[in-house]
């Protein structure tokens, strides 16, 4: 950032006599596919497609939206939401950098940008839905979108463009939202945007209009349909009926994320820095924000405490603190205090961070994997908190910070219910996943039954130097679909099968499963089992679990996505149908598994005779040394990787 104490061409040294407590976001990502590439004497090799290629636009001219030379129409009613469909399906996706409006007003109350995917009637009031509404919606009365992302409030651009706003027949202005890191899936989801006060966007309201698609070539529509709905705001996750619509054509243009060409003839996608915020006096005290700099913002009705000592976020349900009186912030957190068994408070500030996530050391992932990941996020729901000490523990004796969602969210603990716990936590994680960053890394752990051995630090070294973008725990037995034993790999682990309650991958791979499982299935509770049109439970009545949907998910994409299973169990071993002899305390104070000599991060005591399960991890922690290894090793090899036994025999010797 500013010029050495003299210049110097390639090669002489140059002394940096300046700095300042600075962090620059850059993000660089430049996707290959079947690139043929070669180096100084090297025969040429074929690079592999990464997998987050798919999240960014590689067009530099890529505009989505209406031509802006439109007449000066103006919605007089305030409080109104809309949803284009005329640009629903589109075949470009990225993150959007910049939305262009014609406007007749500089009055832009609680102007916003939002994000609409259509959902199917089936999935009305539930968590998440399916991708597509079909003509049976509309004609029930409008259809259902649910809204996936929005903008922070925008304003004119300047005080110029404000009075050319007011001006005889409007003006054209751009505003750039970068700094909202909002992101459109074409195909599935469709732009819109919501006023409080009086109409922002110019309209005409006839047909024959063009809509412009991929590179700002003009496709020719019957004009503009739009939807809207009146009445009181959607929050990110909920989805509402738009009853009404027309054909109307409002003068509007998104640019999504590409940058100007590079020299190689792709694009970089665009990105907005995370200014680090510096203290008065100029020290460093100033920290760099936990994420997006919009993400509390984007979730307004989250109701969160923090537990300061320990490093962790409580998020009560929403839906439990609505009502005519609803309790204040502070009374929630106190009340929610008695069950965690540590002070909570109350998270009010503007500033205040709703999301905790620890910041990755400099990765250098395997190509085969992707690029380095931003950072880690750790997420749990404990609809009873009691419960949850153990893990809280283990996780802030390890200095990770966990992500607590679901008290009060009164679900049941039966699994043959409908709306048991399990439907809940997994619309829950869906949410959560969807707000992050693609590049960001999430590790879902179960919360009553998980304990961490280790830190993240070895978590993610070795995630990253393995060879998928989102791998599960596994476990002996085949649940809850016996009948799915033949349709795994035959592998030789003496745990072959998929394990829900832990795993960990990238934001991305959590959508892109997510969405998967939503346009097969619609919710959670619908999962099928895998080749069979009827849930499959050996024989008993039918159940509702999320494991059925992860199982679905791997048996059908691990072929073309970058899913696996922790056969190695480096990640997590489980404990069920499992024996104390099976486990021996190595040199450094790991727990490792006598088989193989790996030290997993966490145990996980699941199992259908809990007690049993419990007492054999007692029995386990009973057993560590005196002053057991803190952080995480990375072991030598990524989780995922076969890694033979003398490999894992010399990394004990070395630790």
């Amino acid at each position: 950032a500013r010029q050495p104490s003299r210049s110097s061409p390639c090669g002489p040294a140059s002394t940096f006599n300046l700095q300042e407590p600075r962090a620059y976001s850059l993000v660089a990502f430049c996707k290959v596919a079947g690139a043929e590439v070669a180096g100084a004497g090297a025969a040429p090799s074929r690079l592999p497609q990464f997998g987050p290629a798919h999240f960014f636009s590689v067009s530099p001219s890529a505009t989505l939206g209406h031509e802006l030379a439109l007449g000066g129409h103006q919605d007089g009613a305030a409080g109104v939401s809309f949803v284009d469909v005329s640009l629903c399906g589109s075949v470009h996706r990225g993150f959007i950098r910049s939305v262009q409006v014609h406007a007749t007003t500089a009055d832009w109350q609680g102007f916003r940008l939002q994000i609409f995917r259509r959902r199917s009637s089936a999935s009305a009031g539930l968590g998440r839905g399916g991708d597509g509404a079909d003509d049976a919606v509309a004609a029930s009365g409008g259809q259902l979108f649910e809204l996936r992302a929005e903008s922070g409030p925008l304003k004119p651009p300047s005080a110029s463009a404000a009075a050319a706003l007011e001006r005889p027949g409007g003006a054209t202005v751009t505003v750039d939202v970068t700094s909202h890191f909002l992101w459109i899936h074409g195909s599935l989801d469709c732009p819109g945007w919501r006023h409080e006060g009086p109409g922002v966007i110019s309209y005409e309201e006839h047909f024959g209009k063009q809509s412009f698609g991929v590179g700002g070539s003009p496709t020719h529509r019957a004009g503009g349909l739009v939807r809207w709905r009146r009445g009181p705001r959607l929050w990110v996750g909920e989805a509402g009926r738009f009853e009404s619509g027309g054909a109307r054509t409002y003068a509007f243009s998104l640019r999504l994320g590409a940058g100007a060409p590079s020299t190689h003839g792709g694009a970089f996608p665009a990105f907005a820095s995370v200014p680090r915020q510096s203290a008065a006096d100029g020290s460093a005290a100033g920290r760099i924000p936990e994420s997006f700099p919009e993400e509390c913002h984007h979730f307004p009705r989250e109701s969160c405490c923090a537990d300061d000592d320990g490093g962790h976020v409580v998020c009560a349900e929403p839906h439990a603190l609505v009502g005519p009186e609803p309790p204040s912030l502070a009374q929630v957190c106190a009340a929610l205090a008695s069950d965690y068994g540590a002070r909570l408070r109350a998270l009010e500030g503007p500033s205040e961070s709703c999301r905790r996530s620890w910041t990755l050391r400099s990765l250098q992932a395997a190509s085969s994997a992707g690029p380095p990941p931003r950072r880690a996020f750790v997420f749990t729901f404990a609809s009873n908190l009691a419960m949850l000490g153990q893990l809280r523990r283990s996780a802030s004796k390890q200095g990770i910070p966990l992500n607590i969602r679901g008290p009060m969210a009164f679900c049941s603990t039966d699994i043959d219910d409908a709306e048991n716990c399990l439907m809940h936590m997994y619309r829950s994680a869906d949410a959560f996943a969807a707000s992050l960053h693609p590049l960001d890394l999430l590790l879902y752990v179960d919360a009553y039954d998980t304990i961490f051995m280790s830190g993240l630090a070895g978590i993610v070294s070795n995630f990253v130097r393995g060879s998928q973008e989102l791998i599960f725990g596994t476990e002996r037995d085949c649940s809850p679909d016996p009948g799915l034993r033949d349709h795994f790999p035959q592998v030789s682990s003496p745990v072959p099968f998929l394990n829900g309650g832990v795993f960990l991958g990238y934001a991305y791979a959590f959508e892109r499963m997510h969405r998967a499982i939503a346009r097969r299935f619609g919710d959670v509770r619908d999962c099928r089992a895998f080749a069979d049109e009827r849930p499959s439970d050996g024989g008993s009545p039918r159940t509702y679990n999320d494991q059925r949907c992860y199982q679905w998910y791997f048996l059908t994409y691990r072929g073309s996505h970058r899913v696996g299973l922790d056969y190695d169990q480096r990640l997590v071993a489980a404990l069920v149908d499992r024996s104390a002899e099976e486990f021996f305390w190595g040199p450094g104070g790991r727990l490792r598994i006598a088989a193989s000599g790996v030290a997993p991060a966490i145990l996980h005591a699941n199992g259908r005779d809990q007690d049993a399960v419990e007492a054999l991890l007692d029995e386990l922690l009973a057993g560590a040394p005196a002053s057991p290894e803190g952080g995480g090793s990375p072991e030598g090899g990524g989780i995922g990787d076969a890694a033979s036994t003398a490999a894992v025999e010399k990394a004990s010797r070395n630790v």
